[in-house]
């Protein structure tokens, strides 16, 4: 089976590093698959993702957290592990730093490495009835006003049950791998990554009982947004968007497939924790 690359094509670093790796990989006698503009840039065939599964063993991800989200979206469902190389400002997701590859990387060829599975939401838009778009995502769905001052309201329910109806900014729903992205930033708690939880953050709610609750995994958050004069925007890992109406609603879930992440052992949550903090990266 072949060993994935996903450089961010964007990115001189990024590519730069993928073809020094690429002559590295080829000279141990690694099949190298790459996918899409970086395939042309890289000058090698073009191996789209949907047809990595059963061919890719794992993929080498060059890039910053929002790399490692994008092709994690892209990816879902295949079974492909992913191992990220921090080339970004935060790194919270990837496993190793750009000097610490050359140690490592013998350990992931061999197999030598343990897979945990992220889980990942999926978010449904209902408007009159019918569901008009489907998104997934990794770290958050976020669901938030446009560039006017006012506050939309936000409908919230869990399995059913109506919860609050929130004035505010906005609203996440995160899983506890996005624990440390937005909702944090918004006053979210901190959530162990192998911890089967959603998180729900309002964003700069206009109420005195706002708080993040933190519910299972099964459950289904079901957001109604009231907001008649304003543009409002459902937000996927902050890279992706999708215009919403008054009076839709918004149902997020845990996805059926998992994120696959590889861990090498070269540092714990805890450690990411504390460096990112102490060095003001979160």
């Amino acid at each position: 089976m072949a060993v994935g690359l996903i450089p961010n094509p964007n990115k001189q670093e990024s590519m730069a590093m993928a073809v020094q790796l690429l002559t590295q990989l080829e000279e141990a006698g690694e099949e190298v698959w790459v996918e899409g503009a970086a395939a042309a840039r890289l000058e090698r065939e073009n191996h789209p993702f949907p047809s990595w599964e059963d061919n890719v063993r794992f993929a080498i991800v060059l890039g910053g957290d929002g790399t490692l989200l994008a092709a994690g979206r892209r990816l879902l469902g295949q079974n492909v592990p992913l191992v990220g190389v921090n080339l970004g400002r935060l790194g919270f997701l990837t496993e190793l730093e750009v000097d610490e590859l050359p140690r490592f990387l013998p350990k992931l060829l061999s197999g030598n490495y343990k897979v945990k599975q992220r889980s990942a939401l999926a978010a449904a838009v209902i408007r009159e009835g019918k569901q008009v778009v489907q998104k997934f995502a990794i770290n958050d769905i976020v669901i938030a006003r446009g560039a006017f001052a006012r506050i939309i309201n936000l409908e919230t329910k869990i399995n059913g049950e109506y919860v609050a109806t929130y004035p505010a900014d906005g609203i996440i729903i995160s899983t506890s791998t996005g624990s440390t992205a937005y909702s944090l930033s918004a006053g979210g708690p901190l959530v162990d990554p192998c911890l089967e939880a959603l998180v729900i953050t309002p964003i700069c709610a206009h109420t005195l009982y706002a708080r993040s609750i933190v519910i299972k995994a099964t459950d289904v958050v079901e957001i109604t947004v009231r907001a008649n004069r304003e543009t409002t925007m459902l937000s996927i890992d902050g890279q992706e968007g999708f215009a919403l109406a008054n009076d839709d609603l918004v149902q997020v879930s845990r996805a059926e497939a998992t994120l696959p992440l590889i861990e090498l052992g070269s540092r714990s949550f805890y450690h990411r924790l504390r460096t990112r903090l102490s060095e003001g990266r979160l």
